[in-house]
């Protein structure tokens, strides 16, 4: 009998496999340099992502190049209460 080898893999896994924690991965996928997958409201990662970042490639294909600097976010500023004293 032939072993059949995932083709997709919990975020969990990957991130073992990649010495890092999930919300690295989550981060890396934000910045487009790593894709992830959501079959059955599951996020899962292809073993070819994890081969391909091993392997020290950059991203290519559908998704695109990887992005450079996260874009700046907007600061937004809060509405104090005035403080009432008596």
């Amino acid at each position: 009998m032939t072993e059949v080898k995932p083709l997709l893999i919990p975020i969990a896994d990957a991130a073992r496999m990649l010495n890092c924690c999930r919300e690295t991965l989550y981060h890396m996928e934000k910045r487009g340099e790593l894709r992830m997958v959501r079959p059955f409201k599951r996020t899962m990662v292809p073993v070819s992502e994890i081969e391909r970042i091993v392997r020290g490639e950059p991203l290519s294909g559908e998704v695109g190049e990887p992005v450079g600097e996260p874009a700046p976010r907007e600061i937004k500023k809060l509405k104090l209460f005035p403080m009432v004293t008596q």
